[in-house]
């Protein structure tokens, strides 16, 4: 029964995919008149002209083959109570402060900055109830010389990442503050507040896994255990998103990207997961994305992570 499910909601969301007709329309009408025509259309989502990103900056992931565990399997008769819709944000409202989260600008480091932020949710989830964690700092893993090939700012491994945290840890966002303007040297086992010691102010994850590739087992550990990682391929399309669930229609594909995803949901009969972008869209603040869709391969890698209490 549940992998039939599965198989339908991957049926469904490749169903009404990439569309010849629109693209064209995209390769040659002027941006301001696709815009117009892409919005009249009856499509699951709406676009926007989005200044805020830019290539590099929404190629920011390293795909690389790195070992992980799998996350065992759950009962699958809980399933039956699950809500038709959810968002950790709500749950936990004091562990998503948006004042807390870095913004890459021209740097292409979701990677780091996804991971740090992760790391951050789910200690707070875990450990400070009703009270903010302190961000751990994704400025820290300039020091994971393994998690990037060329440099931090030209993309990394969000599974290394999560793996520097469980082996090294992270410090805190007060020893080690976000800059954009990294450089070789960046790497320093110091904190800037002369009051706080580099060691002693390291945060460490207990487990890290990955997630099956299962609509249930997604939906359960949002629910009880809070936010994933989710890597995916990321196309042209994806720039000008304004609001509704995307669903990959039109443009090449630009590269991989990482965003945090706090919940899920059901519109209009459309099933999709809730990813924070963490300011990154300008004034869009989080992206509704189609479940399943076989492109994106937005469900085959999505990261959790417990933190040491």
């Amino acid at each position: 029964m549940m992998y039939s499910t599965v198989v339908l909601l991957a049926l469904a969301s490749s169903a009404l995919c990439f569309n010849s007709e629109v693209d064209e329309k995209f390769r040659t009408l002027p941006h301001d008149e696709f815009i117009k025509y892409f919005n009249s259309q009856n499509f699951s989502w709406k676009i926007q002209k989005n200044n805020a990103l830019d290539d590099k900056v929404l190629d920011c992931v390293e795909v690389r083959n790195v070992s992980l565990p799998v996350k065992p399997y759950v009962n699958q008769a809980i399933g039956w109570y699950f809500p038709k819709d959810f968002d950790a944000r709500t749950i936990w409202t004091y562990c998503f402060q948006e004042r807390l989260k870095p913004l890459q600008k021209g740097c292409a480091s979701c990677w780091a900055i996804t991971v740090a932020d992760l790391a951050t949710s789910k200690k707070c989830i875990r450990t400070y109830y009703n009270d903010i964690a302190p961000r751990l700092s994704a400025m820290d893993l300039t020091c994971c010389k393994d998690c990037f090939s060329k440099s931090y700012c030209s993309g990394g491994s969000p599974e290394r990442a999560a793996l520097f945290w469980l082996k090294n840890g992270l410090v805190t966002e007060s020893c080690k503050p976000y800059d954009d303007k990294v450089n070789e040297t960046t790497c320093k086992q110091e904190c800037i507040d002369e009051n706080l010691f580099y060691n002693a102010d390291k945060y460490f994850a207990e487990r890290v896994y990955i997630m099956p590739a299962d609509d249930h087992q997604i939906r359960y550990e949002l629910v009880f255990g809070g936010p994933l990682i989710a890597t995916f391929a990321v196309y042209e399309d994806l720039k000008d998103y304004k609001s509704g669930v995307y669903e990959h229609t039109h443009g090449k594909l630009i590269g991989h990207h990482a965003l945090q995803v706090v919940g899920f949901g059901v519109e209009n009969e459309v099933p999709y997961w809730i990813a924070s972008t963490g300011g990154q869209w300008g004034d869009v603040r989080e992206i509704k994305i189609k479940r399943f869709q076989d492109k994106l391969g937005f469900e085959t890698q999505m990261i959790s992570m417990i933190p040491r209490s």
